[in-house]
């Protein structure tokens, strides 16, 4: 039995990492400040101990991860209307919260969850990770005010210092991550296409809809994840910055008509200029990740469709609106 510290743990990508690690037969310890999870999201467990707190706060992150045997860092703001009212707080969460785990934590092996947004606003095709991703490429997809993304290319290049020091250290770059307990409450797009849908109100669709995006089903991005931690071959360079997503693509049109189909709404679809909304920011018109280095590291990840998403979200009805 190892001793897995969990930042993040009670979010919704972090729940579902914790009940993999709890079926592994670990102990786990989750901090989490709650600004977008819950302790809902996690049953009681022998194994498990939650504390309440933030990143935020240097002489916590100490005392919560004595003697752990793996670190994995998922706190984060999440959802682009969370993202977009409170930049400062989203940047510092990113930044000075990986200063203060990696500082705490020793030379423990890290998992450090970074974002697709690190590719900023110029992908036209999948992107990988060989690609040189400056702090201007990144905060492209931030706007003029630094936040999210910026954040983020921050957390990265601390992994790389910590790296070059030679500690363990594995970074991951998710790729629109779905699934049950997943909030509609900050923005993100299947659980708001779906609350539309249940309550008969507009879909709303930001521009004109042709913006494609994979979408990757939570159960199965962290069963990868956890086969993946178990690797030697992740734990160093060219292999430790990863993306993980499926390569199942649509756009926004499509999956609203999916969503739409099987829940047989009557929702009218309603189309919004994105920076009527976001005032100052730019849409990613197309986002789906190579997953070559993936593959190579685990062959090849049987990703569920968008259909079969969809319809384990209905039978289930988990999606908070």
């Amino acid at each position: 039995m190892k001793k897995v510290f969990v930042t993040g743990g009670c979010g919704f990508i972090g729940c579902h990492m914790v009940e993999r690690l709890l079926a592994d037969n670990n102990k786990v310890v989750v901090l989490d400040d709650l600004s977008t999870g819950s302790v809902d999201n996690l049953k009681d467990h022998p194994n498990l101990e939650v504390i309440i707190g933030s990143v935020l706060d240097n002489e916590l992150v100490v005392k919560a991860s004595q003697g752990c045997d793996l670190v994995i860092h998922m706190a984060s703001y999440v959802g682009m209307k969370l993202v977009y009212s409170k930049p400062e707080q989203s940047y510092n969460v990113s930044k000075i919260g990986t200063e203060n785990v990696l500082k705490a934590t020793g030379n423990t092996p890290i998992l450090l969850f970074s974002t697709s947004a690190v590719y900023g606003l110029s992908a036209t095709e999948e992107v990988s990770e060989s690609n040189v991703i400056s702090l201007e490429r990144a905060r492209t997809y931030d706007g003029p005010v630094r936040s999210y993304s910026a954040g983020k290319w921050e957390l990265e290049q601390l992994g790389h210092k910590a790296m070059d020091e030679g500690r363990k250290v594995m970074i991951i770059r998710p790729f629109n991550v779905i699934g049950d307990r997943q909030s509609a409450a900050y923005g993100m797009v299947v659980p708001n296409f779906i609350k539309n849908c249940k309550t008969g109100n507009p879909i709303t669709i930001y521009d004109d809809g042709e913006q494609s995006r994979s979408f990757s089903c939570v159960k199965k991005f962290t069963t990868t994840l956890s086969t993946l931690i178990q690797s030697e071959d992740v734990w160093s360079k060219p292999n430790n910055i990863i993306n993980i997503g499926s390569n199942h693509i649509l756009t926004i049109n499509k999956l609203a008509r999916i969503i739409k189909s099987k829940m047989d709404s009557s929702s009218p679809i309603e189309y919004l200029p994105y920076d009527t909304v976001f005032p100052n920011k730019k849409d990613v018109r197309h986002r789906f990740p190579d997953t070559r280095l993936l593959t190579k590291l685990m062959g090849d990840v049987d990703w569920p469709t968008i259909e079969e998403i969809i319809d384990e979200l209905l039978v289930e009805a988990t999606i908070t609106v």
